[in-house]
């Protein structure tokens, strides 16, 4: 029974092994193609390079338009079911949302608790921890969020204090919350980082706005730290901007229709999400 038992093990780790290494080659083959910006969609933009050592691996960057009148963003909405256990969400992972909605563009948000890597799996009820804003209506009021949010007029606004303005939601109907304005006036802003984001390097994903331009930055990093993160986002052309949930949350991934680009390219993090972003756009003709 012992030997049996054994062997039986064996082969559960082998097979686990296994869906390791092909989900890990599936991940890998999917990653952004190095490109400098071209259009994917209508109204979109795409960008990826390899990012100089000491960070590794691809950033990758969107780049919406919203003058575009057939771009339409959105939020994930709220689960009306889990409002009375006091949740918003369950889990779900990246690609199986993304091609649930039919997003031409799909990005992690907010932080979620809980929020602790063992609970972390597909169907877990969870909230939104920064302040999350679909079509006028708020998740609630989280005083720590720097509101990155777009009024009626789809022209983009970022808070550069907190908490955001009890006027505010009035304008508002599209955005989210971000940990802090560390890119603001084009400029970084390293007083905005905590010490232990300068110096951690992992997967990263950035929001940022260019107003003038009516321009949204979706930006996701394999891996950095928060001053590289925020140099690279100006360089690229965001004006104000800020981290939003990051590590192994990190997720930003195309549609099988971006134009010139292999289907479903992206960056893909390990983790279930909870709140996220994404936008429907129309092919390139």
């Amino acid at each position: 029974m012992l030997k049996n038992g054994g062997v039986w093990l064996r082969a559960g780790i082998a097979a686990a092994a296994l869906c390791w290494v092909a989900v890990a080659g599936i991940r890998f083959s999917l990653r952004p193609t190095v490109s400098s910006w071209r259009p994917i969609y209508r109204g979109v933009d795409y960008c990826a390079a390899e990012m100089p050592a000491p960070s590794s691996g691809r950033v990758m960057a969107i780049r919406l338009h919203l003058d575009e009148p057939t771009l339409q963003l959105m939020m994930r909405p709220v689960d009306p079911e889990l409002l009375a256990q006091g949740r918003q969400y369950r889990l779900s992972m990246a690609d199986y949302e993304r091609s649930r909605s039919g997003l031409a563009v799909f990005m992690n948000s907010a932080l979620y608790h809980p929020g602790a890597r063992w609970r972390s799996f597909p169907g877990m009820p969870v909230s939104a921890a920064e302040s999350v804003l679909r079509d006028g209506r708020l998740t609630h009021l989280d005083p720590h969020s720097y509101m990155l949010w777009l009024d009626h007029a789809r022209q983009p606004h970022l808070e550069t204090s907190k908490p955001p303005r009890p006027e505010l939601w009035k304008d508002a109907w599209w955005g989210v919350g971000l940990q802090a304005v560390q890119v603001a006036a084009g400029r970084v802003r390293p007083e905005a980082m905590a010490p232990h984001h300068k110096d951690r390097w992992i997967p990263r994903s950035f929001l940022g706005l260019d107003a003038e331009a009516r321009v949204l930055y979706l930006i996701a990093f394999e891996r950095t730290n928060a001053m590289v993160m925020a140099a690279t986002a100006a360089n690229l052309g965001v004006k104000f901007g800020g981290m939003m949930d990051s590590g192994s949350s990190t997720s930003l991934l195309l549609g099988p229709q971006a134009a010139g680009l292999p289907r479903f390219t992206g960056i893909r993090g390990a983790r279930p999400l909870g709140p996220y972003l994404g936008v429907w756009a129309e092919t390139l003709n």
